[in-house]
């Protein structure tokens, strides 16, 4: 039987046990970074290699602009708890965290007890048991690094580790089983979160609910990866719209209300009047400076719109005009068309946080560039923790300093995976360390300068709108 006909037998089954999870981790309220902050993320590949904290922190650049704080990505592929906490003082520590989120456990859950079901009694119980040791092991280092956290005075906030897709049906090899036991650790660690009196966000719920959706339709969908384990761009916005919620996020970039018959601005929200309102009989015009700017999303992202309801929740940039003349209406800002509106649609309300004509989305997509940029500057940076914490960490009395005695080391240690899955990742994560380890320091001067870049970009500007009536086939200028 292939690996698509032997996954395809257990979809059924999958589902039972994992697809109808409700309320068994409820996310509770997470505190918003604010001016200052230090957040570290804490975790494994998905942390390292991943975008959902570069999604969180674009959230808050654009949503907060006079709320700068920092965040520093501290995930390390192939990592556990217990290897986090041997690399805490020195890759986790330094950063002098205010705040912390930890997302461990994919690695902990020992995918070698999920090659096969067990078929007997027997096995089930033998499982049962290396998985209540393997589940021990784990909490105990979680505490151990909520505890250090506490330590160096940060925040901590838990997050319940992401999905392991067992229910895609894929040619890749199934560990069936493997999320079930992840869905307990999620349990433990709300268990674990009041103990320690910190929030927690639920990452397996939301992920698994898209993922019956989808599979429904399409049983080779994932909101992960055909490897069932790294979600890609859908995945992380997936995580970040989550987290954002539990953080309790504005729905509203801005909301403009405005009565044309009374010619007033009746509300006028997270933005300030510049220029009064002036109007006639076919057009009104005012200017003012929104306080935040939309999230500007990726095509990708947009994609995920059916699923969740990100704009509904987290990014409305409304604009409401009442009391019009029935016809169509020119919005312009700062001199650009924006686009044209009927009377009811103005009525009822647009949102313009996805128009990328606005001068607040450019200003977004500036945004999203710089963030892009440290998020690269970042992701060497973590390869660099990545050879150093767990490669050339098992060769004792290394020379980091003399690179040819470390490239011969690496080779050597590159040739242990020969013919693995995994051996062309560690040869793409070997060469950035050898080109760039040499550079760290001037990477995270980098990275710091581009903080600053972010947070002068970010600010927002008074802009004039003009609404125009279209007057038999052209636009009637006015004002």
């Amino acid at each position: 039987m292939s690996l698509r006909g032997f996954a395809a037998l257990f979809v059924s089954f999958c589902f039972a046990a994992t697809g109808d999870v409700k309320g068994a981790n409820q996310t509770s309220t997470v505190p918003k970074f604010t001016t200052k902050d230090r957040v570290v993320f804490i975790g494994d590949s998905i942390t390292h290699g991943g975008s959902y904290h570069k999604d969180i922190f674009l959230f808050s650049a654009t949503r907060y602009p006079h709320q700068p704080f920092k965040y520093y990505n501290a995930g390390i592929s192939g990592d556990t708890a217990k290897g986090t906490m041997a690399r805490f003082d020195q890759d986790i520590a330094l950063h002098r965290p205010t705040k912390a989120t930890i997302m461990l456990g994919m690695n902990d859950v020992g995918s070698r007890l999920y090659q096969s079901l067990p078929k007997t009694a027997k096995a089930q119980q033998q499982r049962k048991t290396q998985q209540a040791a393997i589940r021990k092991e784990y909490l105990a280092n979680m505490r151990a690094i909520a505890d250090a956290l506490s330590q160096v005075n940060s925040e901590i906030i838990f997050i319940t580790p992401s999905i392991y897709d067992q229910t895609l049906v894929a040619d890749t090899f199934n560990n069936v089983g493997r999320n079930d036991e992840l869905a307990v650790y999620a349990k433990e660690l709300t268990n674990l979160a009041r103990q320690y009196q910190a929030p927690v966000v639920d990452f397996q719920t939301p992920m698994l609910k898209i993922n019956k959706k989808w599979q429904r339709q399409d049983p080779s969908r994932t909101i992960v990866s055909h490897d069932r384990v790294h979600p890609q761009e859908l995945g992380h916005f997936l995580m970040a719209y989550s987290f954002l919620k539990a953080q309790h996020g504005s729905s509203f970039v801005a909301d403009i209300q405005i009565d044309a018959n009374r010619q007033a601005i009746t509300r006028l929200h997270n933005a300030k009047l510049t220029q009064a309102l002036v109007s006639s009989a076919n057009q009104l015009a005012f200017a003012c400076k929104l306080l935040a700017l939309p999230f500007p999303l990726t095509s990708k992202q947009q994609s995920l719109l059916n699923d969740i309801p990100f704009q509904q929740d987290l990014n409305q940039q409304r604009l409401t005009v009442t009391g019009l003349a029935a016809g169509d209406y020119q919005l312009s800002i700062a001199g650009k068309k924006v686009g044209v509106y009927s009377q009811p649609e103005l009525a009822t309300g647009i949102n313009l946080a996805s128009n990328q004509n606005t001068p607040m989305y450019q200003q977004a997509l500036a945004v999203k560039a710089l963030n892009d940029e440290r998020a690269k500057a970042s992701g060497v940076l973590r390869n660099i923790k990545h050879v150093e914490f767990t490669m050339l960490s098992q060769y004792l009395g290394t020379d980091l300093t003399d690179i040819n005695q470390v490239r011969d080391i690496l080779a050597a240690h590159l040739e242990l995976s020969a013919g693995k899955p995994w051996h062309d990742y560690l040869t793409r994560v070997i060469d950035s360390y050898l080109e760039y380890s040499a550079d760290e320091q001037m990477l995270r001067n980098k990275i710091e300068d581009l903080f600053v870049q972010i947070y002068q970009v970010n600010q927002t500007k008074s802009h004039v709108w003009q609404l125009t009536k279209n007057l038999a086939g052209f636009i009637e200028h006015v004002i």
